[in-house]
């Protein structure tokens, strides 16, 4: 099996570049407008979400306008937004995770949860 990349994998590696190097700058920027904008991010009535989120709105598509976007690179730049914050979530949530399990084998004196006893439990609860 060869490890040539085949014309049609270059050609294609080539527009993901050109794509990523239009659309990242772009995303960076729409995530500045949208901490400038700084809106309430607890909004649950649709015409409260539309009044705080079409400033948001009008200067990203100003944006893409002026950057001559297709759909395509425009839907993109929203997944590359989308992304940015899935990833950090899912990092803050896992480092999280990963340092309460450290702290809970430090209390427990345990490498494992499954090895704590209800005993063990009840002690640090009745603790001060």
């Amino acid at each position: 099996m060869s490890t040539e990349k085949t014309e049609q994998e270059l050609k294609d590696e080539e527009e993901r570049k050109q794509r990523d190097e239009l659309c990242i700058p772009i995303a960076q920027r729409a995530l500045q407008i949208i901490a400038e904008h700084n809106p309430d991010l607890f909004l649950d009535q649709q015409d409260k979400i539309i009044e705080a989120y079409t400033p948001i709105h009008q200067e990203i598509t100003k944006l893409c306008l002026e950057k001559n976007l297709t759909i395509m690179d425009v839907s993109y730049t929203m997944s590359i937004l989308q992304s940015a914050f899935e990833n950090t979530k899912k990092l803050v949530l896992y480092s999280l995770q990963h340092n309460f399990q450290l702290a809970q084998k430090k209390l427990f004196k345990t490498e494992s949860e499954g090895e704590v006893r209800m005993q063990d439990i009840d002690a640090v609860l009745k603790s001060e």
